[in-house]
């Protein structure tokens, strides 16, 4: 049977914890539907052909691959045989059609295959399920099975999951068609089908991020669990209440019953793979989770990780819940509104947040909260900007109609006449002055800092005037006895607040401590301390002469202290330095240091040149005897 899917890709905004919008380049299934993180599912069964067009409305060319099918590759090259795309693209406002046969059952993934390195994290990826032939008809034995008769891969429950990564900043960056390194990618959220944690645990709706990671199932269902890794990182899936069957591996099933599969309490997904899983599990709720805990929080100690959950149960609801009611949206200071709604039922499980700006556009998910929980406060919002909040509950069977709309328009910190002034002037890569005047006859200033994203700002420290502070941004307030309210009078004490900004925006500072340590039968291992804190990157120079002739044999990214160099000459002493960049320009070299390599070699390392060999030998000594006859 002929199987047809069409899908456009065009670009998109899907959001992250605190409603905050991300741009994306997303794979939609309809030339008017929104496009989706992660793209649409595509299904079909054993001896299929299926024909895939692909619409691009990008400003650059885009293409797909499918590992693992029998898809004959089709790169295209440039006239002097370099790589442009690993496959056949289709240029803007054109399309491109792939055709292949689904000769084999299992689970596969598509995605991008013209500039990886920028599509796939801007979001043309999905998950590509080829199922046994007899999959629709219920007296046959390969229905409801993974991968056939025979094949121990019978289930009750299915799940598809995708594993991937999400760089705000890169992302932005790409669809603002700003400069972008990929040395310089640091994902700050790991998505679970397209959802950082706790969204992925909401249910599933018709935004760009439609699908859920909540499991459902009754007890003693066995559950086949279809796991792909579409991110750059490595996975540990791990679940500690029960093991794991692993079934297949890249779609290559175990071959017989007596082998089909062995148990796991955690699996290693690294980048590309794909698992099959079957287990059962006891009544209760069991978490699906990254065992690396850098995987689980993001870097300012929030649950935006790989986290999901199994709920395993007697029986489940029969009906979704009513929708929330009464909501109320209310100004409580600049960059806070307190939100509050009345819960119309007991068998909601959670309730998930929307906004939008404004009172037309997009709405999106703010945050995705628990069952009973009936205010929120939303920290991530501006001054003089009007929002339009809207509540859903949802539980196990489905999600509800929404609540009423409440719209708020934050007010702007207003300062009185005679507050004082604040200046903030960038120093250094590690310094930032801040000074302001003494028109408020105050000895002590409370002074509260925060970065680029975090909504408040938090207090670092009492000090006097005219002091230098290493922050980026800062705020400054009289201290008093009293507690702090902006822009008030409070029991006759007038309180003052002043803000300024300034960007580090100065070339990184010189790595030092470099040393070289001589690999026995490897090569070079050259280390370094990072001294600086806006470094994009480093870039390794090699010489053999000291102090001379260095040139670069390798650009590595930002968090890297160390270096193997592999290719190097025997016999002979290699000097390096090390540099770190930015766009604001290159550091002045580290320390140079160096060492000759050891052996025994596993590679045929080349001989130098003649020339520089020459110039490092010592003069020998040479004794001439002299016979008279």
């Amino acid at each position: 049977m002929l199987v047809k899917k069409e899908l456009w890709v065009r670009p998109g905004v899907v959001s992250i914890p605190g409603g905050i919008p991300v741009a994306i380049w997303g794979l939609a299934d309809g030339p008017t539907a929104e496009p989706q993180l992660p793209g649409p599912v595509i299904e079909a069964a054993m001896g299929d052909i299926l024909e895939i067009t692909l619409h691009n409305t990008l400003n650059e060319p885009v293409s797909l691959t499918f590992p693992g099918q029998k898809l004959i590759p089709d790169p295209v090259l440039t006239p002097k045989g370099l790589m442009l795309s690993l496959a056949r693209y289709a240029f803007p406002g054109e399309n491109v059609v792939y055709t292949f046969p689904a000769t084999r059952p299992g689970t596969f993934r598509y995605e991008a295959g013209t500039r990886p390195e920028r599509q796939l994290q801007m979001g043309l990826y999905g998950a590509l399920i080829i199922r046994p032939p007899g999959q629709d008809h219920p007296d046959r034995k390969d229905c409801r099975t993974a991968y056939g008769e025979g094949t121990g891969s019978d289930y009750d429950v299915e799940a598809v999951i995708l594993l991937s990564e999400l760089d705000p900043t890169a992302n932005n960056s790409i669809a603002g068609n700003a400069v972008y390194h990929p040395t310089s990618y640091t994902p700050r959220f790991c998505l679970v089908n397209g959802r950082p944690f706790p969204d992925s645990l909401g249910p599933p709706d018709t935004s760009t991020q439609p699908f859920t990671a909540y499991i459902p199932s009754l007890v003693g269902q066995r559950i086949l669990l279809r796991a792909i890794n579409i991110g750059f990182l490595s996975r540990t899936l791990a679940i500690k209440e029960g093991t794991m069957r692993v079934i297949a591996e890249d779609g290559w099933p175990r071959r017989t019953v007596s082998d089909s599969g062995y148990n796991e309490k955690a699996v290693i997904l690294v980048a590309g793979r794909t698992c099959d899983l079957i287990f059962t599990l006891q009544e209760g709720k069991h978490y699906l989770y990254d065992r690396e805990p850098s995987r689980q929080f993001d870097t300012d100690k929030q649950a935006y990780g790989i986290v999901t959950l199994i709920d395993v149960r007697e029986s489940f609801p029969a009906g979704v819940p009513p929708a929330p009611n009464n909501l109320t949206a209310k100004a409580v200071q600049p960059g806070r509104v307190d939100l509050a709604w009345a819960s119309c039922a007991i068998s909601e499980e959670g309730f998930v947040v929307e906004r939008r700006v404004g009172v037309e556009g997009p709405f999106l998910r703010v945050t995705t909260l628990t069952g009973g929980t009936t205010t929120y406060q939303d920290r991530c919002v501006q001054g003089d900007t009007s929002y339009t909040y809207r509540v859903v509950a949802y539980n196990a069977a489905g999600s509800s109609g929404c609540s009423n709309e409440a719209t708020v328009t934050p007010a702007t910190l207003v300062l009185p006449k005679n507050s004082p002034s604040l200046t903030a002037k960038t120093i250094s890569s590690s310094q930032i002055n801040a000074s302001y005047d003494g028109s408020v006859k105050k000895e002590r200033y409370s002074v509260k800092q925060r970065n680029e994203s975090p909504p408040d700002f938090v207090k670092i420290g009492v000090v006097p005037t005219n002091t230098t502070i290493g922050r980026d941004s800062l705020l400054v307030q009289p201290e008093t006895e009293d507690p702090p309210v902006r822009g008030y009078r409070t029991r006759g004490v007038l309180k003052y607040a002043m803000k300024a900004a300034a960007t580090i925006n100065t070339i990184p500072v010189s790595p030092s401590n470099l040393s070289a340590k001589a690999i026995y039968g490897n090569g070079i291992k050259v280390a370094w301390t990072d001294n600086s804190v806006n470094a994009e990157g480093f870039i390794i120079e090699r010489s053999v002469l000291y102090d001379a002739s260095f040139k670069e044999v390798a650009r590595l990214g930002p968090t890297v202290t160390e270096f193997l160099d592999t290719r190097v000459f025997r016999w002979t002493r290699h000097f390096y330095r090390v540099k770190a960049y930015n766009s604001y320009g290159v550091s002045t070299p580290s320390n140079i240091n160096g060492t000759i390599p050891s052996g025994p070699y596993r590679k045929k390392y080349p001989i130098p040149p003649y020339s520089n060999y020459l110039k490092q030998r010592r003069p020998s000594v040479a004794t001439y005897q002299i016979l008279v006859p």
